[in-house]
């Protein structure tokens, strides 16, 4: 989850996925160095939606949200990874691509489905 993501739509998706799998539903947030107490506090009510809604929360540390999220993913057995992208697209998307589309390179057999804001 990011600051700017809908949790209550992303964990209704992955509670109906898990459903039909058979499987948990777990958020997780990755807090990067430097990051504003704004999107602190904005974090700590979204995943609190999220644990309401009967997920498993953890919050990671890291300077690489990617890698992090990956490694985690392949390390719990997860196979579907649901993630917000922000619609705005500025130069260095452009130059290097998005993160979304990084993390759809590097989390090679995993489903990645993108909830745009």
């Amino acid at each position: 989850m990011t600051a700017q993501a809908d949790p209550d739509r992303m964990t209704a998706s992955a509670r109906q996925s898990a459903a039909r799998f058979h499987c948990d539903v777990m958020a997780i947030y990755v807090r990067v160095p430097n990051s504003s107490e704004a999107d602190h506090r904005a974090m700590e009510e979204k995943l609190a939606r999220a644990r309401e809604a009967g997920a498993h929360v953890d919050v990671l540390e890291s300077e690489d949200p990617i890698d992090s999220i990956v490694q985690y993913a392949r390390s719990h057995g997860i196979t579907q990874i649901f993630v917000g992208h922000s619609m705005k697209k500025d130069w260095r998307s452009r130059l290097w691509g998005t993160p979304v589309s990084r993390l759809i390179r590097t989390a090679e057999g995993m489903d990645v489905r993108v909830f745009p804001h």
